[in-house]
């Protein structure tokens, strides 16, 4: 066989597999509406299974190519999903969260809302206030975790607004343990994160040899802390995304209690015939 009869060979692959691109991705449609609901996007477990099971089905040869290519078709599948989830918010909406970049309160606001122009506070009375006067449209704010339980202050604030709950959604939370680069896991003299997220973590932090633990507003803020600090006895717990963001290296990866560490956000708005949500917070299916 020719190069030319080749290539049209090729090009008859192409066809079937543009069909049977076309249907995955229709599937992936029904998919995302299965997970309007509140359901991430990104189940990794899954992702893995699919991946190894794809692969699995190739010659020796071939799988570390059908993980590649299947590595694609999942990353455009999420993408598409995102679109069709995130189709009936506003493009560009000015949304408040507490912390810095890379919070746990950004992923969720990066998963509600299609390019959101993003305004921090130091505090959850300050992205409340902040929708309260207008200057932002939506608050993203987290309400309860998994492992730890409600979000006390939050639930307080939720008491003295009359706001719109009007998405929520749930967030698996995978915490790393952060430090500088050449730091070493032994040498950790100082952890320093969220209350919440230490609480997270007891087991993995019960082991670091008597560590002292220090608390800060936000999981990124202690990213960011120990980034511009220059000890390399202190380490903070955050998400892996900040590791990038900051330069620094992860001494350990899924350092949470529990695998399946989830933290519900709800994303509220100001509206004209608000509700005092706490009355009907325990009625309403988020």
């Amino acid at each position: 066989m020719d190069l030319p009869e080749l290539r049209k060979e090729i090009d008859t692959l192409d066809a079937e597999l543009a069909g049977l691109f076309a249907r995955r991705m229709g599937f992936a449609r029904l998919v995302a509406e299965a997970k309007r609901g509140g359901v991430p996007v990104l189940d990794s477990e899954r992702e893995r299974q699919v991946k190894e099971r794809f692969a699995s089905l190739l010659p020796p040869q071939l799988a570390q190519y059908g993980d590649a290519f299947m590595e694609t078709v999942l990353a455009l599948s999420r993408s598409y999903q995102r679109s069709l989830l995130l189709s009936d918010t506003p493009r560009g909406a000015t949304v408040a969260c507490q912390g810095t970049d890379g919070a746990f309160s950004h992923a969720a606001c990066l998963a509600v809302f299609n390019e959101p122009n993003i305004l921090f506070f130091r505090s959850f009375a300050g992205v409340f206030s902040a929708v309260e006067q207008g200057l932002c449209q939506y608050g993203i704010v987290p309400v309860e975790n998994s492992t730890a339980g409600s979000v006390a202050e939050v639930r307080e604030l939720l008491g003295q607004y009359r706001f719109r709950v009007v998405r929520a959604i749930r967030l698996k939370v995978g915490h790393c343990l952060l430090a500088k680069p050449g730091a070493a896991i032994e040498g950790i003299r100082t952890v320093v994160s969220h209350p919440q997220a230490l609480g997270q973590c007891g087991g993995f932090l019960s082991k670091l040899n008597g560590a002292e633990l220090k608390e800060c507003a936000n999981t990124a803020v202690a990213a960011r802390e120990v980034a511009q600090g220059d000890s390399l006895e202190c380490a903070a717990i955050a998400s892996p995304e900040c590791a990038e963001l900051y330069g620094l290296q992860i001494l350990a990866r899924d350092i949470q209690d529990s695998e399946e560490n989830t933290t519900r956000f709800l994303c509220v708005e100001r509206g004209e015939d608000g509700f005092a949500i706490p009355q009907l917070f325990e009625e309403m299916e988020l």
